[in-house]
Order: structure tokens, then sequence, then C-alpha cells
């Protein structure tokens, strides 16, 4: 009997550090898992961010065509880095949205560089007897509104600042 004592008293430290180690294991689980779940939110934060410049430079883009009736730093000195913004963000949209939004953007740059030929040719497009100098910005405001539209699903954010389930980010 003695023995048997000997041996279960001898048993309780090992029993014990199974259990702790089962512990800390759960433990250190939980805490990969959420390091992974912050990790998560950090690149969609990230991912976000990035969405946001390319739709803003897109948007300013075209509102500064609209609103000066030229296309910003071409033979002009009205802010360069307008231009090379949207042209870092057409580039940079095929990556972060779907085919849809990168086409849009590409017929944004289109449309732009035909109002800039028009622009050239007449000297003011807005002014051209044939009307296409008006007719190009309305076509690049109907192109801003489809961009916004397409791009809507990987901008919206719920009452709670997260983003909803089933949108694309």
């Amino acid at each position: 009997m003695a023995t048997l004592w000997a041996a279960v008293i001898t048993s309780i430290p090992a029993c014990l550090a199974i259990l702790f180690a089962y512990r800390v294991g759960k433990n250190q689980v939980a805490i990969a898992k959420a390091a992974h779940e912050l990790e998560s939110e950090r690149v969609r934060a990230e991912l976000y961010e990035r969405r946001a410049e390319v739709y803003g430079a897109a948007r300013k883009y075209v509102n500064t065509i609209l609103l000066v009736g030229r296309i910003p730093g071409f033979g002009n000195a009205y802010d360069v880095s307008i231009h090379q913004n949207f042209m870092e963000a057409l580039g940079a949209s095929e990556f972060l949205f779907d085919d849809n939004v990168a086409t849009i953007m590409d017929r944004i740059s289109q449309t732009a560089l035909r109002f800039h030929t028009l622009e050239q040719v007449s000297k003011s497009a807005l002014a051209d007897p044939d009307g296409y100098g008006p007719e190009t910005m309305e076509k690049l405001h109907n192109q801003l509104m489809e961009l916004k539209e397409a791009v809507r699903p990987y901008l919206t954010i719920n009452g709670r600042g997260e983003v909803p389930q089933g949108s694309h980010v």
C-alpha cells in the first residue's frame, strides 16, 4: 500500500504539470488568435485607406477639370500634383479594386486626354462650336458618378465603423 501512495504522490506533480501546460497552451492559442485578428484589422484599415486615396485622387482630378476647364499639369502651372496623383491612382486601381473600377478609371483618363486634345485644337474646348468640349465635360462627370457607384462597396462602413459583411474589404 505504501508503494501505491508513493506512486500517487509522485504522479500528482506530473498531472499538475500537464494541466499547467494545457492552460498555458490554451492561453497561447487565444493570444495568437487575438494577434491574428488585430493584424487582419490593420490590413483591412490600410486597404480601406489606399482605396479611399485612389477614389479621392480620381474625384479631385475630374472635379478640377470640370471646375477649371483644363487638365491640371498639362501645359499649365495649375497643380501638377493633381495629375500625378491621378496617374498613380490609375495604376493602383488595378490592384486595389476589381476590373470594373480599373476600367472606369481608364475611361476617365481617356476622356480627360480627349478633352485636353480638344482644348489644344480649339484653344478653348468650352467654346468649341461643335459642342465637343461641354459634351466631354459631361461625360467626365458621368464617369465620375459611375466610379462613385463602383467604389461604394469598397468604401462602405456601417454605423459602428465596421465594414459590412459581403463588402470587398
